[in-house]
């Protein structure tokens, strides 16, 4: 087991790896809608209330890239450091973190047949990292 301030390595194929990390940014966009959701009207137009409205449209917009089945087998490395109770922007930044895994691995791909397959692929990678990139999220009292 990691110790506290170690990274935790994990190992997976790409398609388990894009999975994992898009299913982290719906998780957050669904919080961000309840949270948007549960905000009394009378504040939704407040700067917090705004802010988590524009953050769940942001969040909700991002739609899982499809793999390639040419590349689905392929394995994928990164490291996170454990945390319990993680911020949302620390958990966005995780996903983040294993998409850039997957671009970067994909990025150093010598099969002519698999670069051939990542090139539009990687395009929707880099497009779900920099709006996932661009959400912030808002404090919840305030």
């Amino acid at each position: 087991m990691a110790k506290k301030n170690e990274p935790i390595k994990y190992e997976r194929t790409l398609e388990e790896a894009v999975s994992e990390a898009f299913s982290e940014l719906e998780g957050l966009a669904q919080e961000m809608r309840e949270a948007f959701d549960n905000t009394p009207e009378s504040l939704q137009n407040s700067g917090a209330g705004e802010a988590r409205g524009v953050a769940a449209d942001t969040l909700e917009e991002i739609s899982e890239a499809e793999v390639p089945e040419e590349l689905k087998s392929l394995k994928v490395s990164w490291a996170l450091f454990p945390k319990k109770n993680k911020s949302r922007a620390a958990r966005r930044d995780d996903a983040v973190t294993i998409l850039d895994e997957c671009i970067q691995m994909l990025a150093d791909l010598e099969d002519e047949a698999q670069k051939e397959a990542a090139e539009g692929f990687v395009d929707e990678l880099e497009n779900a990292k920099d709006t996932a990139e661009s959400v912030e999220f808002p404090g919840m009292y305030g």
